[in-house]
């Protein structure tokens, strides 16, 4: 039996099966976690940092020590699990903490442990357009770890979303529309792309760990497919203004990926992925998790709405 103890802020363990979620503290896993919390599934946060994960729950889970970038204590991290959620990642890391040693050898690690232990199902979180002999090296790594598991035998689901709103639409491009009328678009802006929402990321994801896996891919995208400068236009009718637009040229972006890249390679690949989505368009539509679990998902115009009132809440 298991059972939440709303006096001591966590889950009490009494019986398996549990749930391990990985990446437990960052934009995507805490959402996952609180929407399990809300859903009464209990689970266990794992992670490198126990005092982020206290800062991104009101009710802090069970927390277990565990780093894929030097990944030592996996037995320890997987004593009596018998369902995991990897929702971690490493798009922004360098050195010791680059993308290869997390979303390739960490995961693969990862999955190579579990194949010794009696999981139902493993839910991985890679990211649409992984492929091999990708440009941007962070694809590749994702490719490798979904190969990973596909030929694992544990029973697993792999996600591939698209862009996280909440991140490539709210903080790192319409924050500034909302404090400064003002905004940079890197390249043209003129490439249509698809957003999702962390938490109907998140509704999903609690919805399919209670499933039996299927042993599938599934790509999983927003309802809008919109450009950089529809976004603008969006933030700039909400915020009733003329919004200020400065754009970063291809050429320039390449020159800045390539000085960065010994630098700090983390954001070297961010640029090199930019300069890779502006060149060609990320549409897609497929909303069957969200119908089969009937979930409406949230359309990119209602979140800038949200985020706008949000930000304005804070200043």
């Amino acid at each position: 039996m298991v059972a939440y103890n709303e006096n001591r802020y966590f889950w009490t363990i009494n019986k398996h099966p549990m749930i391990l979620l990985i990446g437990a503290s960052g934009l995507l896993g805490s959402s996952i976690g609180q929407t399990l919390q809300e859903k009464k599934i209990p689970f266990v946060a794992a992670g490198r940092n126990e005092n982020k994960l206290l800062k991104a729950y009101k009710n802090p889970p069970p927390f277990r020590a565990l780093d894929l970038f030097k990944p030592t204590n996996l037995e320890t991290a997987l004593d009596g699990i018998d369902k995991i959620i990897v929702s971690t990642h490493a798009l922004f890391g360098t050195g010791k903490t680059d993308s290869s040693k997390l979303d390739r050898d960490g995961i693969i690690a990862l999955i190579n442990y579990a194949k010794t232990k009696n999981i139902a199902n493993f839910i991985l979180v890679s990211v649409h357009g992984a492929a091999n002999k990708h440009p941007v090296d962070f694809y590749e790594n994702k490719f490798f770890s979904e190969t990973a598991l596909v030929n694992s035998g544990i029973p697993y689901t792999i996600l591939q979303p698209t862009a996280f709103m909440e991140l490539h639409i709210g903080e790192l491009f319409g924050k500034r529309l909302i404090l400064k009328g003002k905004a940079k678009i890197l390249g043209k802006g003129e490439s249509v792309n698809n957003y999702v929402s962390v938490k109907d990321l998140a509704d999903v994801i609690a919805h399919l760990i209670l499933d039996k896996p299927k042993n599938q891919r599934i790509e999983i995208g927003g309802p809008d497919n919109m450009s950089k400068k529809q976004i603008a236009n969006i933030y700039a009718k909400h915020l009733l203004i003329e919004p200020k637009i400065s754009y970063i040229p291809i050429t320039i972006l390449k020159l800045m990926s390539n000085l960065l890249y010994p630098f700090h390679k983390g954001i070297s690949r961010v640029i090199k992925m930019t300069i890779h989505n502006d060149s060609y368009s990320n549409a897609m539509h497929n909303l069957q998790l969200f119908e089969k679990y009937s979930i409406q998902p949230m359309s990119t115009e209602k979140f800038i709405e949200l985020h706008i009132k949000s930000v304005r809440k804070v200043i």
